[in-house]
């Protein structure tokens, strides 16, 4: 039986969200919007809301998932002063169509709960309805479906907080997973180097690319730890401790894309600002990371948040060159809602590249700067 692959997601009253959210996933999907929209929080949540489908999961929510600030309690996770929110589930392939749920805390309640969960497939009916809903029983009746119970663990997350070069430096081993920090970067690109030299070759190859022509290694040292090293052209070896801020946020990166073998790899990588930090000369060839990535044979989805005009610039370019179909790229928005919090909207890329539509003010700073030179200089010519 083949395994159900995530193909979209709705999500009511979670975070920005009162208003359904909906978005669908293509081998490239990115989602743009100003700051403090909701952009983040809706690339999390593939993650946490697939929580409930782990075997291994003590809850039905983790508010201390992957260690990042979910919040104290559930009523942080929902829209305003709402006690609940829900999230359904669409999938492609396996038995399972549809997992569909609201999870709440009410005043009297300690802990989150389920009040409502569905599960639709192709021979069964729903699984379950009611309030309060017990989570051990519920969590070994879904165990037991069976292909469902890799789909939370085959969504991985790479935070824009990733910072290799202060969290991801060093390590003592025992990872086997790159964390949403970074972590584990050191032991991913140590067994690389010794079981998979063609994927050690394609990590040393980005890196140069998007590096400036930077090396790295990560060498066992006599106490335990694993510390990696960089170095350009035939200068020393220096700890990446010591190196700019924006090696540490592209190796991470890259090492997800690259490194993983085919049977660790996530089935959708969700990365925030993949661009972080780099000079924006650099983000063309960031967005060509991402385009070999998730159209090579087996490669995983992927769920972009980025504030990169040149990025996207260069998707809408492989569009128009043909290396990209218009199937393989989603691109949505997350804008004020005319009446309450955000929402979603998608913008729909033809076969050259062109958008459909496109929100007004995006990605017009530099037109709009350029202009107030331009009428800054014609008032001062105007004055002599």
């Amino acid at each position: 039986m083949s395994e159900p692959r995530l193909e979209e997601m709705e999500l009511v009253n979670y975070r920005a969200f009162a208003e359904p959210a909906r978005i669908s996933l293509a081998p490239l999907t990115f989602v743009l919007g100003r700051n403090n929209m909701g952009k983040t929080s809706l690339l999390r949540a593939p993650r946490f809301v697939s929580h409930i489908l782990s075997p291994r999961a003590e809850a039905p929510f983790d508010l201390g998932l992957d260690g990042l600030p979910w919040g104290e309690q559930l009523t942080e996770v929902c829209y305003g002063d709402a006690s609940f929110f829900q999230a359904t589930l669409r999938f492609s392939g396996g038995s399972t169509r549809e997992v569909a749920y609201q999870a709440a805390q009410t005043g009297h309640a300690t802990t989150p709960f389920l009040d409502r969960l569905r599960i639709e497939g192709t021979h069964e009916e729903p699984l379950a309805t009611g309030r309060e809903l017990e989570w051990a029983p519920l969590r070994d009746r879904i165990a037991r479906r069976g292909d469902l119970a890799q789909v939370h663990e085959r969504i991985a997350l790479m935070t824009a907080s990733r910072g290799a070069r202060r969290r991801g430096t060093e390590a003592h081993g025992g990872r086997t997973r790159l964390g949403p920090r970074g972590e584990g970067l050191p032991e991913s690109m140590l067994s690389a180097k010794r079981s998979s030299p063609s994927r050690r070759r394609a990590f040393d190859r980005w890196l140069a690319k998007l590096a400036d022509g930077a090396q790295a290694e990560a060498r066992q040292m006599e106490d335990g730890r694993i510390v990696i090293f960089v170095r350009r052209g035939t200068e020393p070896w220096v700890p990446l401790a010591g190196c700019g801020s924006g090696i540490g946020q592209i190796m991470p990166v890259i090492a997800a894309l690259t490194l993983g073998s085919e049977e660790a790899r996530p089935d959708l990588w969700a990365i925030e600002q993949p661009e972080a930090e780099l000079h924006p000369a650099v983000h063309p060839d960031v967005a060509e990371l991402l385009i070999e990535a998730a159209t090579a044979e087996g490669g995983p989805r992927l769920l972009v948040e980025t504030h990169s005009d040149p990025l996207l610039l260069r998707v809408r370019a492989a569009l128009a060159e043909e290396r990209l179909q218009p199937q393989q790229v989603k691109l949505y928005v997350v804008e004020p809602h005319p009446d309450v919090g955000s929402r979603v909207r998608e913008i729909p890329l033809d076969d050259r590249g062109t958008p459909g539509w496109w929100p007004r003010g995006l990605f017009a700073e530099p037109a709009t700067e350029f202009r107030r030179i331009v009428d800054a200089l014609a008032r001062r010519d105007g004055r002599r």
